[in-house]
C-alpha cells in the first residue's frame, strides 16, 4: 500500500484504482478496507465557489455519484478515513 501522493497519467490512474481494489480484496481483513475512488479534477474545480457548504470532496460525491447506495458507501469511507482518492486531470484542470 502507498502512503503518499503520487502523480500518474489518466490510464495509470484508472489502473491504480483497479489494482488497489484487487489488493484490498486479497488482503486478510485486519480492519476497515481501503476504498479507491477516481476523481476527475475538471469536474471537481467546477464545484469550487462561495456557495460550497461542505468539503469539496463530499460535494463531488453527492453530485457526481448517481447511485445513492454507492454515494453513501463513499461518504462513509470518507468519514472513516479509508477513502483512497485518485485525482485524474490535475494538469488539465490547472487553467480552470
Amino acid at each position: 500500500m502507498c502512503d503518499g501522493i503520487y502523480c500518474f497519467s489518466s490510464t495509470a490512474c484508472a489502473n491504480s484504482s483497479n489494482l488497489i481494489a484487487v489488493e484490498v480484496l486479497q488482503q486478510p481483513s485486519t480492519g476497515p478496507a481501503l476504498v479507491p475512488f477516481l476523481v476527475y479534477c475538471q469536474k471537481l474545480v467546477k464545484l469550487w465557489g462561495p456557495n460550497l457548504d461542505t468539503s469539496l470532496l463530499v460535494q463531488y460525491i453527492r453530485q457526481e455519484v448517481r447511485d445513492p447506495k454507492q454515494a453513501a458507501m463513499l461518504l462513509q469511507a470518507h468519514e472513516m478515513r479509508t477513502l483512497v482518492v485518485l485525482l485524474d486531470g490535475v494538469d488539465e484542470a490547472a487553467g480552470l
